[in-house]
C-alpha cells in the first residue's frame, strides 16, 4: 500500500509538471514571441509528444488539456477569455485536442512497446545466464538451495523461496521469513495451482516435471513478467531433475565399481582356496582307499572328507556369487534332455540318498531344453540337497517334470516342516536362511540365490509352494529348445 501511494504521488506530480510546462510555453509565446495560434498549436503538440516519450500517457494527457486551455485563453479571440467567438476556431481547437491526444497515445504506446521489448530482452539474457548457471550445480549443498541462490543472484531478487517436496524442506535467503511462506508453498504443491501472497508481494507457482509436482517456487510478483516466471519455474524443475539424475548415476557407478572390486577379490580368494582343498580331498580319498584297520582313524578321515566337500561347495558358491554380481554369467546354451540332467545330478547323491525313496517322474519324451547344462545341474543339485537337508531321513523326495507351453517345468518336493509365509517371500535372497534352517542344518544361505540368478539368466522362473507341516515344493522353468530350421 505504501508503494502504491508513493507511485500515485509521483505520477500526479508529473501530470502537474507537464501541465505547467505546456501552460508556461503558451504564456511566454503570448507575451514575448508574438506568434500566431497555428505556430503555438504545433509547439504545444511537440511538448505533448516530448512528455509522452519521457513519462507516459497520463502526463501527456495533462499537457494536452493544459495546452488546449492556454491556446484558447491566450490566442483564440476573444483573447483573455475562455470563450471562442469564431466557429472556425472551435474546429481548430478540436483538431488540436484530437491531434495532441492521438499523438500522445501513439508516443506512449511506442514507448511502452519499446520498454516491453527491452524488458523481454533483458529477461531472455538473464534466463540464458540462469540456465548456464543451473547446469553447473555441485553436490556440496542441497540442490534446491543452490537453485534459490542462483535465481536471486541472476535476477537481483531478494524474495526467492523454494519448497522441495522430496526433502520436505523450504529454502530461501536469510532476509525472508521462510516460515510464513511455508503454508502457501505446500498448498501450491497439493493443489497444483499458482497463488499470490499479497502480504509479501510474491507469486507462488508449482514446479512441475511432466505431470508430477516436485515442489513450488515463490518469486516477486512485480519484478518480472508471467512468462519469465514460468520459464524460471521450468528451468528449476529441469535443473533439479538433472542434478538428482546425475547424483543417482554417480552413486550407481560408485556402487558398480565397488561391486566389481568385491567380486574380483572374492573370485580370486575362492580360487586360491580351491587349490589346497583339492589336494586335501585327493589325499583323504587315497588314505580311505587303503582300508585302514583303525576305526577311529577311518572315522576321522571320513569327517575330513565330508567337511572338505562342504568347504569346496561353499567356495564354489562364492565363485558363482562373484561372477553373478560382476555380471559375468556366460551361458553356453545347447539342447539338453531334462531327464539326463536329473540322472547326472542324482548320481552325485548316490551315497546321501541311500536311505530315501526318490520318486523321479521325468519322461525321456519331453522336448529338450535350451540351457547351460553345468549351471542347470547346479540348480537341480541345490534343490535336491535342500530337500534332503530339511526333511526327515526316511521321507521320500519327488522329482517331476512337465511341459507347459513353450517351457519345461521341473519341481522337487519334500515332506519337511514347510516354509512360513514371511520366509517364502525372502527365501531367494542372498544370505537369508529361513527359521527352519537356523538350527543344526549347515549352509550359507547362498544356494537359492545363485539358483534364482541362473534361472533368470535363462529367461526362466523359479518359485516355491509350501505348507507348514506338509513339506515344500520348489520349481523352475526353462525354455524349450528351438528346432533347427531345415535347409
Amino acid at each position: 500500500m505504501r508503494a502504491e501511494t508513493s507511485n500515485f504521488i509521483r505520477r500526479f506530480s508529473r501530470v502537474c509538471l507537464s501541465a505547467g510546462i505546456a501552460g508556461g510555453i503558451a504564456f511566454l509565446d503570448s507575451r514575448f514571441a508574438h506568434v500566431n495560434s497555428t505556430t503555438v498549436a504545433l509547439m504545444l503538440v511537440l511538448v505533448v509528444l516530448a512528455v509522452a516519450t519521457r513519462w507516459g500517457l497520463p502526463e501527456s494527457m495533462g499537457a494536452s488539456v493544459a495546452g488546449m486551455l492556454c491556446l484558447n485563453y491566450f490566442f483564440l479571440p476573444p483573447v483573455g477569455k475562455w470563450t471562442i467567438a469564431d466557429p472556425q476556431n472551435w474546429v481548430a481547437l478540436c483538431v488540436f485536442v484530437i491531434t495532441a491526444v492521438v499523438a500522445s497515445q501513439l508516443s506512449a504506446s511506442a514507448k511502452r512497446r519499446t520498454a516491453e521489448a527491452n524488458s523481454r530482452r533483458r529477461e531472455m539474457e538473464r534466463l540464458y545466464v540462469l540456465s548456464r548457471s543451473l547446469m553447473r550445480m555441485d553436490t556440496e549443498s542441497p540442490f534446491a538451495r543452490q537453485i534459490v541462490s542462483r535465481i536471486a543472484e541472476v535476477f537481483a531478487l531478494d524474495r526467492v523461496v523454494f519448497y522441495d517436496r522430496d526433502d520436505d524442506a523450504v529454502y530461501g535467503p536469510g532476509s525472508v521469513d521462510v516460515a510464513s511462506m511455508e503454508g502457501p508453498l505446500k498448498e501450491s504443491v497439493v493443489g497444483g495451482t499458482s497463488t499470490v501472497i499479497n502480504e509479501c508481494g510474491a507469486t507462488v507457482s508449482p514446479v512441475n516435471l511432466g505431470s508430477v509436482v516436485i515442489g513450488s517456487l515463490a518469486l516477486p510478483t512485480e519484478s518480472m513478467s508471467g512468462s519469465a516466471r514460468r520459464a524460471i519455474t521450468q528451468l528449476a524443475a529441469i535443473a533439479l531433475d538433472r542434478a538428482r539424475g546425475q547424483e543417482a548415476a554417480s552413486r550407481a557407478e560408485a556402487a558398480r565399481l565397488s561391486e566389481e572390486l568385491k567380486s574380483t577379490m572374492l573370485d580370486a580368494l575362492a580360487h586360491e582356496l580351491k587349490t589346497p582343498l583339492t589336494s586335501i580331498k585327493a589325499a583323504v580319498t587315497a588314505v580311505l582307499g587303503c582300508n585302514s584297520s583303525v576305526p577311529t582313524q577311518t572315522e576321522l578321515l571320513q569327517v575330513i572328507d565330508e567337511e572338505t566337500d562342504r568347504v569346496t561347495s561353499m567356495v564354489t558358491e562364492a565363485i558363482q556369487v562373484a561372477r553373478i554380481e560382476a555380471g559375468q554369467i556366460e551361458l553356453r546354451k545347447a539342447p539338453h534332455s531334462m531327464a539326463a540332467l536329473v540322472r547326472q545330478v542324482l548320481s552325485l547323491f548316490s551315497g546321501c540318498l541311500e536311505s530315501r525313496t526318490v520318486e523321479v517322474q521325468v519322461s525321456e519324451s519331453l522336448p529338450p531344453v535350451e540351457a547351460d547344462a553345468e549351471l542347470v545341474r547346479i540348480v537341480i543339485r541345490q534343490l535336491v540337497d535342500n530337500a534332503a537337508k530339511y526333511s526327515p531321513p526316511a521321507s521320500p523326495i519327488s522329482i517331476r517334470a512337465m511341459q507347459r507351453g513353450e517351457s519345461i517345468v521341473l519341481s522337487v518336493a519334500d515332506r519337511g516342516p514347510g516354509i512360513s509365509g514371511p520366509d517364502r517371500e525372502r527365501i531367494f535372497e542372498r544370505f537369508y536362511r529361513g527359521h527352519a534352517g537356523r538350527g543344526p542344518v549347515s549352509g550359507t544361505g547362498m544356494g537359492l540365490a545363485i539358483a534364482r540368478e541362473i534361472i533368470r539368466a535363462h529367461n526362466g522362473e523359479i518359485g516355491v509352494e509350501s505348507q507348514l507341516g506338509r513339506g515344500s515344493e520348489f520349481h523352475f522353468s526353462l525354455p524349450v529348445a528351438r528346432a533347427e530350421a531345415e535347409p
